[in-house]
Formats: structure tokens, C-alpha cells, sequence
């Protein structure tokens, strides 16, 4: 069966200033003109998958991603948040706190430890802004309905170290009884806002900054002494886990067998070096042996790998054919000889560092360098299985490329393929000079893009995660890109068992700032801020 291969659109030389042309960015929009097969396609059709809606596999795909969805049932009203019962419940919670505290910080006055009685009043009047004795001891005279702190208050200092290291216990057995309540409250209160639930907890914390069910409930766990966000507790897990997994699969690969040429590789006329078979797979080059074999072995990895990290079923199609060879001449002849390549079709592939046929299950790569040729290939397979299992494709900018490059980095350890175009949508002025310093810096072979998005976005505005999520490759610019790549790392790290749930929601039509509430149980805004935090914690 005739199949329909995304086409690799790429940038032959590297922007000016690049330090190193095999690190050359690729611009690899779907091809949108000069094809039957392209037209009127509003998502990259992948291998393996007819480009006609009336095919077996073009069916399937449209029943489990775009197509014939079922009718969604009318959402049932649910439960309806009692403010009133619950500020009344914290006002009567809160009441005996700021009594107890008032205590400790008496405890503190005895023992000289001016400051910390100092801090716990400051802690009261979060509780209770009119607190007479806190406002004296801050230094608040009232004036004209308003609390104005003297300009003369200084902080007192604490004058026994020996009180000062048993007020710790103390101050977990003054609050342990407030937090106990609040916990409490906030579990029985139905439908208690997300923002109205943090804002609560995170003053639990305040008081109890080594609770551990408060951590909890905050989405934080301990790594060694400091506490971390969940997320960030699980990257440093799964980030060893995939990267043994990746190995795994990179040395079971199934190289499969030598074979001779077949008739469509010998009226090509090139002088194949090496031929090597597996069920899914054919590889035929005209480079090295070695190449070959490296190629085979990525291809078949890059199934296993994705068939592992995401509880896939997805394979090559059978007959998935990769030409290898050197630039130049040999792509010239390939060019002219290859039976399927279409005349209207010619001038745009020949323009490419590698291309899918259209209507095949056929790829080929003439990029400069081994390095180059084995990425290629590589985000080929992985934009295949993407698009196959989740209907993930290049009008999902940010996952295309984010996952894309991720996973070819742990086979490769490469990122040389970007599907975008850089410097098309780059800001103005000082902005846009920074995102293509940013991008030259991402050339880098060694460059550690984990480390480049802290220090970049520490430095830099950082950019909603709505607007970077909703554009199409071909939209992205290099803060995009790098954020993309990211996040794709977070998502797969951080959240391994939500992730495939949320990119199928996604291929399916989805919002990403509808899915994530009902994939991951927070409001987007608070993914988006647990992401830079955790961006902070891990890079």
C-alpha cells in the first residue's frame, strides 16, 4: 500500500555567526505545495498512513484522533463552593492560633529571642491586622484609621542560642493543632477554589515549614535535605530511567539482514555499499557500512524506545525504506532516477537535505555529515510515531518539535533537526538581538539546553506558555523552540504517566488549557508556574 511520507524541508548553511555548519538548523515545514497528497491537509499525514480518508489506516486515525468523535455527554452540575462556611470555620481555626502564638511569642520574651518574637507577630498579624500587642512590639503607632510603622523601628536581635534551638519544637507543637484543623476543613469543603486552596496552604507552610503533609499537598517532596516540587523529585529519576532505557534499546536493536539490491534500488545506478533488512525496516546506503549499520540500529531504537515510555503499539510500516548516500553527484542521480519521484515534486526535494517520497513509504538523506544524516532520520521515525499514536503533528508546534528533539537526543545525542524556521518570527531591537544570540548558542554541540532555558529566562522575560503552546511549527521562534524542548522534558520527566493521556487529548483537538485541568488536576496557570519552578530546581 502506497503511503505518504512527511517531507524534511531543511536550511543548508547556518545562519551567520553559527560556530559550527553540521550544527545547521533545518526548516522542515510540511510540504504545502506542489503535491495532490498535500492538499487540503490540515495535519501532517504520517508514514504509514494513506493520504486518502477512505484507506483502512486513514480511518483509524480519524476514529481515534479527528474524525468521528463520539457525542460528548452534557456535564452534570457538580458541587458548589460554601464561602461562607468555610471563612467561618478558618475565623474560628484561626482565633485559637493567634492565641497560641501570642503564648510562644511570650515564651520567646523570656528567653531573650527578640527577634523571633518579632517574626511570630508579624505571623500573627497575617491572622489578625489589629492585633494591639503585635502592632506595639513592630513598632505600629495608628494614625488616622491606618497602621503606620515608626521610622525609627529596627530589628532587636536574639540574645540566647541555647532557647533558640529548642524554639523549633516549640513552634511545630504551638501551630501543629491549626494545621491539623485547616487540613481538615479544606478536605470536607467541596468544590474549595485551586488559588483559595494554595493561598491556604502556602500559610500553612509558614508556620510549618517542615510539615510533610503540607508539603505534600503543596505537589513537593524531599530530595536530601531540601524540599522540591514532586515533579522535579521525579525528573531525577525517570532522566537516569530513560536514558538507561535508550541504551537498552540502542544495543537489542534488530539489525536485521545483508541483502542484495532490489530492482528499485538497482535502476538507480548507485553503488550500494551496504543493504541491511528487518521486518519493518530497510536501509540501503552508499556511504560506509558503518553508517548503515548506525542507521538501522537508531530506526529500530526509535520504535522501542517510543513503544516503551508511552505503552505504544505502533510500528514502522512495513516496507519503511531509507536511502543513505553522500551529497552531490549520488543525490543527483537518485533525483533523476527514481521511479516514483514526480516531475511537479522534483524541484522541491532536490532543494532538501532529506525528504520523504511522496506517496511511499520511502525516505532519503544526502545531509553533509554522518551526524546530520543519522538526526534526520531519526526525527523522521519519531515524527511518524507521534503523529501515528497521538495525532501529534507540525500544527502542534511546541510538542512536534519538544518531543521530537528529546527523544533523538537520548538515541543520538543530537538536536540538529528543528522543523521551524529560525529568525522568521524574531521580535525587534534588543529582544530579538537576544533570541538570536539564544539560537546561536543552541548550535553548540555541547550546549546543555536545560541550562541555557534557566539562565536565558532568568535574564529575559519569560513568555506565556499559552501563546508558545498554540502556535504551528512553522510559528516558533527560538524562545519557542527552547521552550518546547523543555517542557517536553519536563511533561515526559516530571509526568510520565499523565503525559501520553495529555497528547492524546491534544491530537484529538484539544486545548492544552482545557486538557491539563482535566489530565492533571491544577488550573494551566499553575502547571505553567510549577514549570519555571521546576526549570529553577532541576536545571
Amino acid at each position: 500500500m502506497l503511503s505518504t511520507l512527511l517531507q524534511l524541508s531543511l536550511v543548508l548553511t547556518p545562519p551567520l555567526g553559527s560556530p559550527n555548519s553540521t550544527e545547521a538548523p533545518l526548516h522542515a515545514p510540511f510540504h504545502e505545495q506542489g503535491t495532490e497528497w498535500a492538499a487540503g491537509i490540515e495535519a501532517p499525514v504520517p508514514p504509514g498512513v494513506a493520504a486518502g480518508p477512505g484507506s483502512e489506516l486513514g480511518q483509524a486515525r480519524g476514529r481515534n484522533n479527528r474524525g468521528s468523535r463520539e457525542q460528548e455527554p452534557k456535564e452534570e452540575a457538580g458541587p458548589v463552593f460554601d464561602s461562607a462556611a468555610f471563612e467561618a470555620a478558618m475565623d474560628a481555626a484561626q482565633g485559637d492560633l493567634v492565641d497560641k502564638l501570642d503564648g510562644l511569642a511570650g515564651w520567646c520574651s523570656q528567653k531573650k529571642l527578640l527577634l523571633e518574637k518579632a517574626r511570630i507577630y508579624e505571623i500573627v498579624l497575617r491572622f489578625d491586622p489589629d492585633h494591639k500587642k503585635a502592632r506595639k512590639v513592630l513598632g505600629f503607632k495608628r494614625r488616622k484609621g491606618v497602621w503606620i510603622q515608626s521610622s525609627t523601628y529596627r530589628e532587636p536581635r536574639n540574645y540566647n542560642s541555647s532557647a533558640l534551638e529548642l524554639l523549633p519544637a516549640k513552634r511545630t507543637e504551638t501551630v501543629r493543632f491549626y494545621i491539623d484543623e485547616v487540613l481538615a476543613i479544606m478536605e470536607r469543603t467541596e468544590a474549595l477554589p485551586n488559588l483559595l486552596r494554595r493561598e491556604k496552604l502556602n500559610l500553612l507552610l509558614e508556620l510549618g515549614p517542615e510539615d510533610e503533609r503540607v508539603r505534600k499537598a503543596l505537589g513537593q517532596s524531599k530530595v536530601g535535605d531540601r524540599w522540591v516540587l514532586s515533579e522535579t523529585s521525579n525528573a531525577l529519576a525517570t532522566r537516569a530511567e530513560v536514558q538507561t532505557l535508550a541504551r537498552e534499546c540502542l544495543a537489542g536493536a534488530d539489525l536485521g539482514q545483508v541483502d542484495d539490491p532490489i530492482p528499485v534500488e538497482q535502476s538507480l545506478l548507485l553503488p550500494w555499499k551496504h543493504i541491511l533488512q528487518t521486518n519493518y525496516v530497510r536501509v540501503a546506503g552508499t556511504t560506509t557500512e558503518e553508517e548503515v549499520t548506525n542507521v538501522m540500529r537508531v530506526t529500530e531504537a526509535a520504535g522501542d524506545l517510543f513503544r516503551k515510555l508511552f505503552d505504544s503499539r505502533t510500528y514502522h510500516l512495513p516496507g519503511f525504506h531509507i536511502y543513505v548516500m553522500e551529497p552531490g553527484h549520488q543525490k543527483d542521480k537518485f533525483m533523476a532516477l527514481h521511479p516514483l519521484i514526480l516531475d511537479k515534486d522534483r524541484a522541491f526535494i532536490e532543494s532538501l537535505e532529506a525528504a520523504g517520497i511522496p506517496n511511499t513509504a520511502q525516505v532519503a538523506v544526502w545531509a553533509n555529515t554522518p551526524r546530520e544524516r543519522l538526526d534526520r532520520v531519526t526525527r523522521q521515525s519519531i515524527g511518524y510515531f507521534l503523529s501515528e499514536e497521538f495525532g501529534i503533528g507540525l500544527e502542534h508546534g511546541w510538542a512536534w518539535e519538544g518531543f521530537g528533539m528529546y527523544l533523538t537526543y537520548q538515541l543520538t545525542g543530537t538536536r540538529l533537526t528543528f522543523y521551524m524556521e529560525p529568525g522568521r518570527y524574531e521580535a525587534q531591537g534588543q529582544e530579538g538581538e537576544n533570541q538570536r544570540e539564544l539560537m546561536k548558542r543552541l548550535y553548540y554541540p555541547n550546549s546543555d539546553w536545560l541550562l541555557e532555558a534557566r539562565n536565558y529566562f532568568t535574564s529575559n522575560r519569560r513568555p506565556s506558555l499559552g501563546f508558545s503552546l498554540g502556535r504551528k511549527v512553522n510559528d516558533l521562534t527560538s524562545e519557542d523552540l527552547l521552550i518546547s524542548y523543555v517542557l517536553a522534558r519536563y511533561l515526559l520527566e516530571g509526568w510520565p504517566i499523565e503525559t501520553p493521556q495529555m497528547l492524546r487529548r491534544i491530537g484529538s483537538g484539544g486545548r492544552p488549557q482545557a486538557v491539563v485541568p482535566e489530565v492533571f488536576g491544577m488550573p494551566f496557570r499553575e502547571l505553567e508556574r510549577r514549570f519555571w519552578l521546576w526549570l529553577e530546581e532541576t536545571a
